[in-house]
């Protein structure tokens, strides 16, 4: 992976970014994206979001397939 060296004022403008932006020309063509990098002090204490009522619904409904049925499959397509 390159690095790009930003100049201050766009700098300025990325730091205060906290999701993923894309990064346009002044004619709007993408040029990119930008993902910030995360502080994992303020990930630590995240919780999941889904409900536990949600999650137990999930585990009754059953269904999928055994994981030697999946492998099978992903074989025989080599």
């Amino acid at each position: 992976m390159g690095t790009v060296i930003v100049d201050p004022a766009t700098l300025a403008q990325l730091s205060n970014v906290a999701k993923t932006v894309t990064l346009t020309d002044a004619k709007g063509r993408v040029v990119g994206h930008f993902v910030p990098t995360l502080d994992p002090a303020l990930c630590q204490f995240q919780e999941p979001q889904i409900s536990e009522e949600e999650l137990l619904r999930r585990e009754q409904q059953g269904g999928g397939r055994p994981l030697v049925d999946i492998l099978g499959d992903l074989g025989r397509r080599q």
